[in-house]
């Protein structure tokens, strides 16, 4: 619920800014200063994708040691790479507006035709860290109950006071939404 509202915040915001037509000032804004804050979100996008397909920390040296002696892990590293390359090339290389759509969609494909053929089972893929392991299923509405877990009313236990300190990070994400080409 704290994320939710947090994006409300943000969305009302922009909003506003729009309505103001206040974008105008983004011509005031240096633009080293905007492309190096979206180098450095890219940086971390990217990192975060190296670590959730290979389950570890790429920004600490121990984080490296661990994918170099796995077999596993490098093998996870690889493919990440490889279909990192695969949809740049097809960025790159072709215009049809379908292309990246079937790209992305011809990794899971290939990832189970994989499976099938090496007779791997879904849950020895999760366990080799290929996968997720699989969750017990909820009924759909289940994800209203994060708003309200216990059931006692839907602020409750919201520290308000914490905002404040997030003021900072908010003002930076509306920036670069609202300044965002």
């Amino acid at each position: 619920p704290v994320v939710s509202l947090r994006l409300l915040r943000l969305f009302l915001a922009l909003v506003a800014f729009g309505a103001l037509k206040a974008a105008s000032f983004v011509q005031y804004l240096p633009l080293p200063c905007v492309g190096g804050y979206l180098s450095y979100v890219g940086f971390f996008v990217g990192v975060a994708g190296l670590n959730l397909s290979v389950n570890v920390d790429f920004l600490s040296v121990s984080g490296w040691s661990d994918v170099l002696h796995s077999p596993t892990k490098v093998a996870q590293l690889a493919a990440c790479l490889a279909c990192t390359a695969m949809f740049l090339l097809v960025l790159r290389k072709s215009s049809h507006p379908a292309a990246l759509p079937a790209a992305i969609v011809a990794v899971p494909v290939a990832f189970y035709a994989v499976l099938a053929a090496t007779g791997t089972s879904l849950a020895d893929a999760a366990e080799r860290g290929w996968t997720l392991p699989a969750a017990p299923a909820k009924p759909w509405w289940s994800v209203y109950e994060l708003f309200d877990p216990e059931g006692e009313g839907f602020l409750k236990g919201v520290v308000v006071s914490a905002g404040v300190s997030q003021l900072p990070k908010f003002v930076v994400l509306f920036a670069v939404v609202a300044f965002g080409r």
